[in-house]
């Protein structure tokens, strides 16, 4: 039988799949994670949303429904994903600082000369690092003002995109841990002065502890991103603009902010360049074969629905109908010579 497999179907069985897995995770690599923490400071928004949605859903009003699960989807996908890097992390794999720094090298790019060009220009810097900043942001807002539009099956699809994202760079990452590239070039020895460094530099505490601890705590008040290879923000950046680009006015601003985005990734983010392309290329594919796997299957009727030709098809269908019943009464229409016949008096039939 021909289907459609519905991105919303895909999103609900990964969030199940992802809680049901934590716990495995958490007994095989020794890392707990403070629940109840991450509940007491998210769970009014988790109950209204939960509570809006299954209203809306009942009240048949689609476009509220999907506004507040998409919200509701992104919050509970996101301890998962940030469980799943911390559980790459405390596999404690040799550093990959050096070959990441050789490769830039080796492609003839200049880490120093890019960071001190971004730091001449306090304009340029305060705009990265607002960029940078975007990312939580946009997760939330983009697929939000997708189901709004009418769009709801691509902000699933992109939250669902996101999810995928978060758990294979998580497993790329278990091959390339790295210290990032502020720890690489001692920025700290030639601090810049208007490049916010304080992200750059966030993470190493919880990274450095999940690697040197048996059994680590992850407390959600304290957690960070703590993967260098491949570039999460670099990745999202090109979700974001997949996401948005059916949005018109919306297509080429959520662009530009997400390449200022990727850009700032390097300066404020402390990744190395090679990070940036690894990034670029695991969203391409995830994008890919998810709008594959949602989009493929449709069969000729949907296709004619979705294309906008069944109106066109409709009328056909109502021309043809009409044209039946107009030939079918011509038919059964009484010929002239009979009628006269039945018309006729008695005395004349009998002659």
């Amino acid at each position: 039988m021909i289907y459609r497999t519905r991105p919303r179907v895909l999103l609900i069985t990964l969030i199940i799949a992802s809680y049901a897995l934590m716990m495995p995770l958490s007994l095989t690599t020794g890392l707990t994670i403070d629940v109840s923490q991450w509940l007491l400071s998210l769970s009014p928004f988790l109950i209204s949303c939960m509570t809006l949605a299954v209203y809306a859903r009942h009240k048949r009003y689609g476009r509220i429904s999907s506004i507040a699960e998409c919200f509701l989807f992104g919050v509970l996908l996101g301890l998962p994903i940030l469980f799943s890097t911390y559980a790459a992390m405390k596999l404690d794999r040799p550093l990959a600082d050096l070959w990441l720094r050789q490769i830039d090298q080796a492609m003839g790019l200049d880490w120093w000369s890019f960071i001190r060009t971004v730091d001449r220009h306090p304009l340029l810097a305060w705009s990265l690092g607002i960029a940078y900043q975007s990312f939580g942001f946009q997760l939330m807002a983009i697929p939000m003002v997708l189901c709004a539009v009418g769009q709801k099956d691509r902000g699933y699809t992109m939250i669902l995109c996101f999810g995928a994202i978060g758990y294979c760079a998580s497993i790329i990452a278990i091959w390339f841990p790295a210290q990032s590239a502020y720890v690489t070039y001692h920025l700290a020895e030639h601090p810049p002065l208007h490049i916010n460094t304080s992200l750059g530099y966030g993470f190493l505490s919880e990274f450095n502890a999940v690697r040197s601890q048996h059994t680590f705590v992850l407390e959600t008040s304290k957690a960070a991103g703590i993967i260098t290879f491949p570039s999460v923000h670099a990745a999202c950046a090109v979700l974001y603009s997949w996401g948005a680009w059916s949005i018109k006015p919306a297509r080429y601003p959520v662009l530009g902010l997400n390449l200022m985005m990727a850009v700032a990734a390097l300066s404020h983010g402390s990744h190395y360049f090679i990070d940036i392309p690894a990034g670029f290329l695991l969203a391409a594919c995830v994008i890919a074969a998810l709008t594959a796997v949602t989009t493929q299957s449709i069969n000729p009727a949907q296709a004619t629905l979705q294309s906008g030709a069944y109106p066109q098809m409709h009328k056909r269908r109502v021309d043809q109908v009409q044209y039946d019943q107009t030939a079918h009464a011509v038919h059964r229409e009484p010929h002239p010579a009979l009628i006269a016949t039945e018309t006729a008096p008695a005395h004349s039939k009998a002659g």
